[in-house]
């Protein structure tokens, strides 16, 4: 074995383990912080965690050539095409100045460098010592959001007025529900495994703020953890079609929400996004229109061309002035940007790494309530490029190096 950076070999440090707490607990609370300290913005901690992942991939593979699987060869290949077609469609059509593209290109390519951070800078026994003691963190975050829940029914600290399921929702000290339901989730899956007796209050607490949340990502996310749960109970493995049993029946309960939310163009805002990503995807077979033109957020930096051609410009939410809704769904901005060779490389990407984690059976639950959580969001938001998907991305790595292998 090739001595690294984080080897079987060594223990990890108190000032190794704060710091990667605290790195953690940023990523869970990037929104929190921007919203209540603004200034923090100007200092783009994000951007430079992604500049350091990325020289530390550098340098340890540069220095220590860490050996990996075929499977992260077709990953970083597949991501390649899905760049190069980008950059290429990109100069042909002339949607973004090419600035703006190579934005877009490191916006995007920050889930394929989380991966290869975790990858190749954690060893087995590293992610043993790190997921157990993030768990105690988890159970720290867990406990201060349910009391600052607490607190809000008392004193509305953080008053909100949305209404959903017939009643007010919570954000707490987010800007928006969906952060405070992706840090529920965070904790839940880090509470499925290796649980102490009383975790099980800890599981309570986040279902509570999940639900309190009222986003449909959640409620969906819950329903699947709870059956996991019920086959943990029974010492069982998940199978991949228990899953899809479990996912039929509740596209089944969610069918109204999902309909109204995904399909119907007059109520919902992303059923607009993927329509007009589908009819791109069409149009501009098999390419897409290329980078920063559609559904990213270097799209809105400055207004894209294929906008007024499709008529966003007069609709509320998508117009230059009122952009809200335009970075609403990952799977809508690859549909547009690159066409269907671009879904099929991304699916084939996400396989990959399904597949190369799926051989971890220490973590088994984790990693399958993670890929779940991850497609529920990439349908929902552009969900990849976020704090929580980094940190998503990060976590899947370190699982391909934990699988047992030996």
């Amino acid at each position: 074995m090739h001595p690294m950076i984080l080897s079987d070999k060594k223990t990890l440090g108190n000032s190794y383990l704060i710091l990667t707490g605290l790195t953690f607990l940023y990523f869970l609370f990037v929104n929190a912080l921007d919203t209540h300290l603004p200034i923090t913005k100007d200092f783009h901690l994000f951007e430079l965690l992604y500049a350091s992942m990325l020289l530390a991939i550098f340098l340890s593979q540069t220095i220590l050539k860490k050996v990996l699987y075929v499977g992260d060869y077709l990953i970083f290949g597949a991501f390649s095409i899905l760049v190069l077609s980008g950059f290429i469609t990109n100069e042909l059509l002339s949607y973004q100045g090419m600035k703006l593209a190579v934005l877009d290109c490191i916006t995007l390519s920050k889930f394929v460098v989380a991966y290869f951070f975790g990858r190749i800078l954690f060893e087995k026994k590293v992610v043993d010592q790190l997921v157990m003691y993030l768990q105690n963190w988890v159970r720290w975050i867990t406990f201060t959001l349910f009391g600052a829940l607490l607190l809000n029914f008392i004193i509305p600290l953080w008053p909100t007025y949305e209404t959903r399921f017939g009643y007010t929702i919570q954000i707490l000290v987010f800007s928006h529900a969906t952060y405070l339901t992706s840090t529920a989730i965070f904790c839940l899956l880090f509470l499925t495994f290796k649980r102490r007796k009383y975790d099980v209050f800890y599981i309570y607490m986040n279902s509570i703020l999940i639900i309190l949340a009222g986003r449909n990502k959640g409620l969906i996310f819950l329903g699947v953890y709870v059956f996991i749960l019920m086959f943990q109970y029974f010492k069982k493995k998940t199978p991949i079609w228990s899953l899809m049993g479990i996912s039929f029946i509740l596209y089944l309960l969610f069918q109204n929400i999902i309909s109204e939310r995904l399909f119907s163009s007059e109520t919902a805002a992303r059923s607009t996004l993927y329509q007009n990503g589908l009819l791109l995807a069409n149009r501009y077979f098999p390419f897409g229109t290329g980078f920063g033109s559609y559904g990213s957020s270097a799209s809105t930096k400055v207004y894209s061309g294929i906008y007024g051609e499709l008529g966003f410009n007069q609709l509320y939410g998508f117009s230059e002035e009122t952009k809200n809704y335009l970075t609403d769904s990952f799977i809508a901005m690859i549909l547009g940007q690159f066409g269907y060779l671009g879904l099929f490389l991304m699916g084939s990407i996400f396989i990959m790494m399904f597949f190369l984690v799926r051989k971890n059976t220490q973590y088994e639950s984790f990693t399958l309530l993670l890929f779940v959580f991850i497609f529920i969001s990439m349908i929902t938001e552009n969900f990849i490029s976020s704090s929580y998907g980094v940190l998503a991305f990060i976590l899947i790595g370190m699982l391909v190096n934990q699988k047992n292998n030996e």
